[in-house]
């Protein structure tokens, strides 16, 4: 990965973050620290379109979407905390803050 772009993933992970703290969201009643739950997984699906958040491939039977977590700590399953990204955004995130 070039240093561009982790620089376009870096900055569209903070930004997404970033309106997620500013949007209403549909998980006001979730109890916090505990895993997430296939109706909490449903909401982000339907709320945030089914696709990766960073480069908008759509989840299909190729693409898998999954959840990540932005601050590495599976227990805080705020929505603000969480992406939907395909498999190969995932895997580029984790790689990139092992660099680190």
């Amino acid at each position: 990965m070039t240093e561009e772009e982790k620089d376009v993933y870096t900055l569209r992970i903070d930004r997404k973050q970033s309106q997620l703290k500013q949007s209403s969201s549909l998980f006001s009643k979730r109890r916090r620290g505990h895993s997430i739950t296939t109706q909490i997984r449903e909401e982000l699906i339907v709320e945030r379109k089914n696709k990766c958040e960073i480069c908008d491939k759509q989840d299909s039977i190729d693409i898998r979407i999954v959840m990540h977590h932005i601050d590495r700590n599976r227990k805080n399953n705020n929505p603000s905390n969480l992406l939907l990204v395909c498999r190969d955004c995932h895997r580029a995130i984790h790689k990139e803050l092992h660099r680190k």
